[in-house]
């Protein structure tokens, strides 16, 4: 949760995005310009999926936690095993990638906002693969190949940007 002087933000286990209080401007993002007493729902108008992203990664998912979230400067990323040369990727609610932290190594990545507008963004942590699948198409290349070079997803999952 995030709490601001005029409103609130809350993303739910379910990954849905509610606000509530001064909505000037629509800033509260359910289609509205009324000020709300009780959470609402964010309209997020976006979906992403890995063909929109043009991911053809091997998927190997690992607990881990992002805390705050939502964040307003910076957000710690944990995870359960260690990270060996992983990539952080930030993706925008289009698919374009507006942030990545290569060469990271432990279980603790802190993430910082730079100048990324307030928003939903998508997470992910990938390792390189030693053995791709041969269907996996490593970042940037076409066709994956006997040589390496792919990537396996460790970790998925959405920030909330908030001022």
């Amino acid at each position: 949760m995030n709490a601001g002087g005029y409103h609130s933000i809350a993303l739910r286990q379910d990954g849905t995005v509610w606000a509530w209080g001064n909505n000037g401007n629509g800033r509260l993002g359910n289609g509205s310009i009324f000020n709300q007493h009780s959470p609402v729902q964010m309209i997020l108008s976006c979906t992403v999926t890995a063909p929109t992203l043009g991911l053809q990664e091997d998927v190997k998912l690992t607990s881990w936690t992002i805390y705050p979230n939502p964040f307003s400067s910076q957000t710690t990323l944990q995870t359960d095993i260690q990270l060996h040369n992983a990539t952080l990727t930030v993706d925008n609610c289009y698919g374009q990638t507006v942030a990545q932290i290569k060469n990271l190594s432990g279980q603790t990545v802190t993430f910082s906002r730079g100048n990324l507008p307030s928003g939903l963004y998508f997470v992910r942590i990938t390792t390189p693969s030693l053995n791709p699948s041969p269907n996996a198409v490593p970042a940037g290349r076409q066709g994956g190949g006997p040589q390496g070079g792919g990537s396996e997803v460790i970790a998925t999952g959405k920030l909330v940007i908030t001022d």
